[in-house]
């Protein structure tokens, strides 16, 4: 028996019906080695476009830059200066006497606006449109470059309404975050502008103080980690789901994934957790190129494991695409 109709057998026996990590993974290594070359740079364009949430490392390829003494001198007045301001809560003095301060802010603002715009007016689209590709892959047909861009045109107001309100669940949740890093850059400021002023005992207890602080934000840096790795799993596949049915609503979508990730969490944590080693890998690789390098194997076996889950086999034996629920599970709608 040749190779091709071992690894066919394969996802026919009765090991494969246990469906693992490791299931998965074969199964995505056999999809995308026709084409594992054309992947790597079908990652690389939807990053570009915005639609992964990777993304190539600008910062590494900037050479470093030397500062003279002198600039640093003057740098570390202006810290100074600076800090003595904000204890005294005079903003406007700020601005003022400091224009680089709300020049630099301006443009931090700036910057991260037409991020966002473009994330969500390109980038949406571009995602959906990725997803599909490992559809059609899992599916048996060759991915298309194309196909990066063919939800601009059907599903485009829907891509963007999807992505952003999983931005606000994210940022929801993140919120204790936020809150425990404010109080915690407070007290580092605090430090340093009685270190400053020479306020021995102020600075012990602003010292004191950052403990509490630290204490505070780990166990909310712990919650909310956890929270987010809930709502990644619960959330996985609604851009799937939107790419398979574009005739699908936003909200529809994310509770149908909901809905199919019942009982499915810890194995697709499992399935996602199976590539570290990978991932440490990858991140050795200049300019976060490895991490191309990878994404077609991780999304390939996510979307195989969606294609189990989601009784994608089943339905093709009836009407496909289907949405009638019973087309994917005779025994119980998970739609």
């Amino acid at each position: 028996m040749n190779q091709q109709n071992q690894n066919k057998d394969f996802f026919l026996s009765p090991e494969a019906a246990k469906k693992n990590a490791s299931y998965f993974r074969a199964r995505a290594r056999e999809a995308i080695k026709p084409y594992f070359w054309a992947l790597i740079v079908i990652a690389l364009l939807a990053s570009l476009l915005g639609g992964t949430s990777e993304g190539i490392d600008i910062g590494s390829m900037i050479p470093s830059i030397e500062i003279s003494e002198d600039v640093s001198d003057k740098v570390e007045t202006a810290i100074k200066e600076i800090l003595v301001l904000l204890m005294d809560g005079d903003f406007g003095t700020i601005f003022s006497q400091y224009p680089f301060v709300s020049t630099i802010l301006i443009a931090v603002l700036c910057v991260a606006g037409v991020s966002l715009l473009y994330s969500l007016l390109v980038g949406s689209a571009v995602e959906l449109g990725h997803q599909k590709i490992y559809l059609n892959l899992i599916d048996g047909e060759a991915p298309e470059t194309k196909g990066l861009l063919a939800y601009f045109k059907k599903s485009y107001g829907k891509a963007i309404f999807a992505r952003l309100l999983r931005m606000l669940i994210n940022f929801a949740v993140s919120i204790p975050v936020l809150v425990s890093a404010i109080l915690f850059a407070s007290s580092i400021v605090s430090i340093a502008y009685y270190a400053l002023m020479g306020d021995e005992a102020q600075t012990q207890v602003a010292i004191s103080s950052i403990y509490l602080f630290t204490v505070i934000a780990a166990v909310l840096l712990i919650a909310t980690a956890l929270a987010q790795i809930f709502i990644h799993l619960r959330y996985a596949f609604v851009t799937v789901i939107l790419a398979e049915y574009p005739e699908l609503g936003v909200i529809d979508a994310f509770r149908n994934s909901a809905s199919l990730m019942k009982g499915q969490k810890w194995r697709l944590f499992c399935l996602q957790f199976s590539f570290i080693g990978w991932r440490i890998l990858a991140g050795l690789v200049p300019y976060g190129l490895g991490t191309y390098i990878l994404m077609p194997y991780t999304m390939a076996a996510d979307v195989a494991f969606y294609h189990e889950i989601a009784h994608r086999s089943a339905a093709e034996e009836t009407e496909f695409p289907s949405l009638d629920p019973n087309d994917y599970d005779p025994n119980e709608a998970r739609w």
